[in-house]
């Protein structure tokens, strides 16, 4: 698994290697706007459409195309969770737009490449409703194309165009999600997904205040003091009441998918996580489960953790329920069943399936979870089956939850 600093730079020399030679951001958007399309693009059709030819000079060089399927494969991740991830070089400037969307720069790089591979959806095949909706979000990423092209865009703003153009820029994520929820999940059948214009207007308070807190979330999510708790709780008061009243029950279902509750949510996230370090499970758990209920689709995985959390506080049947409703074969889905199946019958067929399915998946779990090995520089990238992957896993509290089942790490020890 390559870090996020080697993955970029190979892909560079890959595109150097081209035909066409694409930009890394190009490469993203271009994989972000095939995470929309209905039907799965072949590498065999996407591939020559996005780099052409390819002059490899030494078969030492053919190992670049790992770097260009892993982060293929990292979006088409994101997306089966409904995520869009836009590279954080990808900004406009509140100082100068017009600088932000020079032709060079990352965010129209990135919007051309969306806009490229958008040309693999067969619109003609769209209901009226599907049309519309890729049409808005079509015409949302080309106006990040070019300075002349926002202008254009947010015209109606008047002199407050440079505003919402920001506020736009905030919703181009959100807009991609909600385009992969229709397309390729049917998400139509929810009539409360739909961005339209009037969302700017009647959440202006929300927005604003997002944005006035913006600067300070990552250094807040950055924080493992429990200290900061009482200061998530006045941010998150303040969402409250710029949402407004019916806010929160009209929008609960899809709440990930509104750009401006974003940074509620990861809050809310962090506050479990500090509950639950020190000391204070029960409200972790609510918190988390309160989580899915406004993103049922769960874009920010809190489902892992939460799984630990119940294993922890021995709540087996919401564990049950859990692992029923996200049945996945993912480490901590498939820790959880093991554990579950060990508290039920230790000795019994079904924990020694489950135990298999763990081992298998993961050879490396054991040693972390018995502190052979310690996570040290886990950089938010992994590959199912990687010491990445069990680093992660005890990240989200899979020691806790091994830890707090008697006999459960001897099992797992024994052949």
């Amino acid at each position: 698994m390559l870090s996020p600093q080697t993955l970029r730079k190979q892909l560079t020399i890959l595109s150097e290697l081209s035909e066409k030679q694409p930009g890394y951001y190009y490469i993203h958007g271009y994989f972000c706007g095939l995470a929309c399309a209905p039907t799965l693009i072949k590498p065999s059709q996407w591939l020559p459409a996005l780099l052409g030819d390819i002059h490899f000079e030494s078969e030492s060089q053919l190992t670049l195309n790992d770097a260009l399927f892993q982060l293929y494969n990292q979006i088409m991740d994101e997306a089966l969770n409904r995520c869009v991830t836009i590279p954080a070089q990808c900004k406009l400037s509140k100082k100068d737009i017009k600088v932000s969307l020079a032709e060079q720069q990352p965010l129209p790089q990135w919007c051309l490449g969306v806009l490229d591979s958008f040309e693999w959806i067969e619109t003609d095949i769209l209901t009226p409703d599907e049309f519309d909706i890729f049409a808005d979000s079509e015409k949302r990423v080309l106006a990040f194309t070019s300075w002349q092209n926002i202008r254009s865009y947010c015209r109606w703003a008047g002199d407050e165009w440079e505003r919402h153009a920001l506020l736009e820029r905030r919703m181009l994520g959100g807009s991609l999600e909600e385009l992969i929820d229709v397309l390729r999940f049917g998400g139509l059948d929810d009539d409360n997904t739909d961005f339209d214009d009037d969302f700017v207007g009647e959440n202006a308070m929300l927005m604003a205040f997002d944005e006035q807190v913006s600067e300070s979330i990552d250094e807040i999510l950055a924080t493992d003091s429990p200290k900061v708790i009482d200061l998530i709780d006045t941010i998150l008061e303040g969402f409250e009441a710029a949402m407004g009243p019916g806010f929160v029950e009209q929008n609960t279902g899809h709440f990930w998918l509104i750009h401006e509750t974003r940074n509620y949510m990861l809050l809310r996230q962090k506050r479990a996580g500090l509950n639950f370090k020190n000391g204070n499970a029960d409200k972790a758990i609510e918190e988390l489960q309160t989580l899915l209920r406004l993103n049922p689709n769960d874009n920010q995985a809190v489902r892992f953790s939460l799984i630990n959390m119940l294993i922890c506080k021995g709540r087996w049947d919401q564990l049950q329920a859990l692992l029923k409703q996200f049945d996945e074969p993912s480490l901590p889905v498939l820790g959880g069943k093991a554990l579950l199946a060990y508290h039920r019958d230790p000795k019994g067929e079904a924990a020694a399936k489950a135990k298999r399915a763990l081992l298998k998946a993961n050879k490396y779990v054991v040693k972390y979870l018995t502190g052979q090995k310690q996570v040290k520089h886990f950089e938010g990238m992994y590959s199912p089956g990687s010491a990445e992957e069990a680093e992660l896993y005890i990240l989200e509290y899979g020691k806790e939850a091994w830890r707090s089942v008697d006999g459960s790490l001897f099992w797992l020890r024994a052949s």
